[in-house]
């Protein structure tokens, strides 16, 4: 893999995806919105396969998807899931973007 091929992948993901993506930009879109947030969190987590240039993870988070969103559903009933969803999605941005 060639050095910046992250970094590369961030730009090409279509900005919404990244900045208006609610599990990077405001925990409580959950309280508002908890179908947005779901959404919002499954797409974040196919960026991030997408971004790794690895086919069979991108095969292999299509076949769980609905197993995907079932899980987030059920683990944003619990206290501070969303706001810890949002810290660690942060983090993940920031370091694909900074390489």
């Amino acid at each position: 893999m060639k050095d910046g091929y992250f970094q590369r992948v961030a730009r090409e993901t279509p900005t919404q995806l990244w900045i208006n993506n609610p599990t990077l930009t405001a925990p409580s879109t959950k309280r508002k919105n908890p179908a947005q947030f779901v959404q919002a969190d499954l797409e974040f987590h196919f960026v991030v396969a997408k971004a790794a240039g690895n086919l069979l993870l991108s095969g292999f988070m299509t076949l769980i998807r609905n197993l995907m969103r079932e899980w987030i559903s059920l683990s944003l009933q619990a206290p501070r899931v969303a706001a810890a969803a949002l810290h660690q999605h942060r983090k993940i941005f920031e370091a694909i973007r900074n390489g």
